[in-house]
């Protein structure tokens, strides 16, 4: 919503300023808008656009530098808040694996300690029947 704010605000001051002199450009509030989004995408847009205007009004560059600033700005925020969502998203996961895998090491401890008892048991009842044996 702030890039389209943005847009329309030097939207309407390229259609004002500039509009009269490059209609092909600057003529209406859409082909500001278009022209300013291939500005914003810096397709060309020094030696395609800027240059001709400036060659015109040579004070233009007041107009283009502060519009690709602020959207570069914009833009990167946008793709840097996108990067740390994805990240945070993959923190909260791995948290919940770690919260999960101790509850799994108990219970791994737990059958190990099961078959180690098991395997003692096996070996107390065997002595008691060689005892047995032994008495008879």
């Amino acid at each position: 919503m702030l890039l389209l704010l943005v847009y329309y605000i030097f939207s309407i001051m390229g259609t004002t300023l500039f509009g009269y002199q490059f209609p092909e450009w600057f003529g209406s509030i859409g082909k500001s808008f278009y022209t300013l989004f291939q500005v914003m995408t810096l397709e060309s847009w020094s030696m395609g656009i800027s240059r001709p205007v400036m060659e015109v009004f040579s004070w233009a560059w007041v107009y283009f530098v502060p519009f690709v600033l602020c959207t570069s700005f914009l833009i990167m925020n946008v793709v840097v808040g996108i990067v740390v969502n994805a990240i945070s998203e993959v923190s909260e996961n791995q948290a919940g694996e770690e919260i999960k895998t101790p509850e799994e090491d108990i219970q791994a401890q737990l059958r190990r300690e099961l078959a180690s008892l098991q395997k003692q048991l096996t070996h107390m009842e065997a002595l008691l029947d060689r005892q047995e044996i032994e008495k008879k």
